[in-house]
C-alpha cells in the first residue's frame, strides 16, 4: 500500500490575523484532527517569525 507523507506548513500570522477579525478561536486539537481526516496530513509545522530589520539589496 502506497502511504501518503503529507505536511502542512502554516503561516501563523495569517491564519491568527483571519480568525481575530471574525472572531473566532481555534481549538487546534480539532484543527488536527481536522487536517488529518480532510487532507490526510501527517505532520504539521508552523511558521512563527517576524522581521526585526530590512536589508537594502
Amino acid at each position: 500500500m502506497n502511504k501518503l507523507n503529507n505536511i502542512a506548513f502554516i503561516d501563523w500570522q495569517n491564519l491568527h490575523l483571519w480568525t481575530t477579525s471574525e472572531n473566532w478561536k481555534i481549538d487546534f486539537k480539532k484543527f488536527r484532527i481536522y487536517l488529518k481526516d480532510k487532507y490526510k496530513v501527517n505532520e504539521v509545522y508552523f511558521f512563527l517569525w517576524k522581521v526585526f530589520f530590512s536589508v537594502n539589496l
